[in-house]
């Protein structure tokens, strides 16, 4: 039973790196092929890279708010 739940598994994972294949490489097609959709996944990658530095300074202020916080209370 343990032999074949393996297999199975192993199954699994052959056809999930079989799946991700194909969607990398229409991905790729995309990409390469369709100025449309480039310009929008591009677009996107502003976006995350954007909210990326926002979430860095949002940390950055956060630390220094609690710094301060503390300061005054030991005072």
């Amino acid at each position: 039973m343990k032999l074949f739940k393996d297999s199975e598994n192993l199954n699994n994972i052959d056809k999930i790196k079989t799946d991700f294949e194909v969607y990398e490489k229409v991905f790729d097609d995309l990409l390469n092929n369709d100025k449309e959709f480039k310009s929008k996944f591009d677009e996107l990658l502003s976006l995350i890279n954007e909210i990326e530095q926002k979430k860095d300074r949002f940390f950055l202020l956060k630390k220094e708010l609690e710094e301060k916080i503390n300061k005054n209370l030991n005072v």
